[in-house]
């Protein structure tokens, strides 16, 4: 009797699992339908690099809209740019699908018990946060964890990661890892 009940509750929690499952991918499908994600945003006006024929750069100017911008081709990202910016930024990003529950839980607690403020934002939620550039509100982070989930189903985890280093805030008018080390280095 005991290993009849202890299967029926078994298959009956796995029900209960798979429909919750269905209904959360399911709700996830219809606002992908509704709220489709527009990364056009990002592509911001770039700055102009100016080369003499020797290809030594003369002088850059800044985007139309006052920026420094030089993007970070694909192949311009070592294998130590990875680790550094992975290392300080969001050290699970080859592991996790767009939302760190974990830090978003600790984050919580944290946040919630007063001890200090601190951040749950994976490098894929800064990019969804970057296409809007509105106020943190409860709201907006619901809006960045759908939008960080829909960034991890339609590209690569380079492809976000490019995205975040051409379009990352590195103070005043500098946006971009490229433009960064430009402009600091």
């Amino acid at each position: 009797f005991e290993a009849v009940f202890n299967y029926n509750s078994i298959m009956n929690a796995l029900k209960k699992i798979i429909l919750l499952l269905s209904i959360f991918i399911i709700t996830l499908l219809i606002l992908n339908y509704l709220y489709p994600l527009d990364i056009q945003r990002l592509n911001k006006p770039k700055s102009t690099l100016i080369y003499d024929r020797n290809g030594k750069l003369l002088t850059v100017k800044l985007s139309s809209d006052g920026y420094l911008r030089i993007p970070i081709r694909k192949e311009e990202i070592t294998k130590d740019i990875k680790k550094i910016v992975l290392r300080y930024e969001d050290r699970y990003f080859y592991k996790h699908f767009g939302i760190n529950p974990l830090a978003i839980i600790r984050a919580l607690y944290s946040n919630i018990t007063n001890q200090h403020k601190i951040g749950a934002s994976t490098i894929t939620m800064q990019v969804a946060r970057m296409m809007h550039h509105k106020s943190r509100t409860l709201k907006q982070k619901i809006i960045e964890i759908f939008q960080a989930l829909q960034l991890e189903f339609y590209y690569s985890k380079d492809k976000i990661l490019r995205l975040y280093l051409n379009n990352a805030p590195y103070g005043g008018n500098t946006e971009g890892f490229a433009s960064a080390s430009f402009r600091y280095f």
